[in-house]
């Protein structure tokens, strides 16, 4: 029976300290520091409000750039699963518990496309500058490009008028 005092102690010690631990894995707050954090270099994370989305480019099922006001404010967004519909979608918004996009989880866009929409999570958010926007353009349009097979034309099987005796 000695034991036992000794055993629940040791478990409220390892309660606690998952407590803790849950604690400081919680969502971070977002600070004044994540305006500046917006216009970091293209290699690094960053996040935008929703509210100042004008526009986006799909770039291909899992990548798009996302333009903020001012236009000059763009983003790299990926998504996950990848979406069929990105291409042919009209109108983009976000869901989000925070006030910033950035790509923690559960943060998540809906494209909408003929009347449907359809919910991505969103995964990673990087800031463009004008040079990374265009490379990064560049670089999925090269990805697409599909070189034109080399052949003689249509082959003709059988001659019409021999069909017509």
């Amino acid at each position: 029976m000695m034991g036992q005092p000794r055993l629940f102690a040791r478990l409220i010690c390892l309660a606690a300290s998952g407590a803790m631990l849950c604690a400081c894995a919680s969502n971070r707050t977002v600070s004044a520091t994540d305006e500046d954090e917006a216009m970091v270099p293209s290699d690094k994370q960053a996040c935008f409000r929703p509210g100042q989305v004008s526009g986006f480019r799909s770039l291909d099922r899992s990548n798009l750039i996302v333009y903020a006001s001012p236009r000059s404010r763009a983003y790299h967004v990926r998504i996950t699963p990848a979406a069929r519909e990105l291409d042919f979608a009209n109108t983009i918004s976000f869901d989000t518990s925070a006030t910033r996009i950035c790509g923690y989880a559960g943060e998540a866009v809906l494209f909408e496309s003929g009347g449907m929409a359809r919910k991505y999570f969103v995964t990673e958010v990087y800031a463009l500058d004008t040079e990374a926007t265009q490379n990064l353009i560049l670089q999925f349009s090269e990805d697409l490009t599909i070189e034109p097979q080399n052949t003689s034309g249509a082959v003709i099987e059988r001659d019409i008028e021999d069909d017509e005796g």
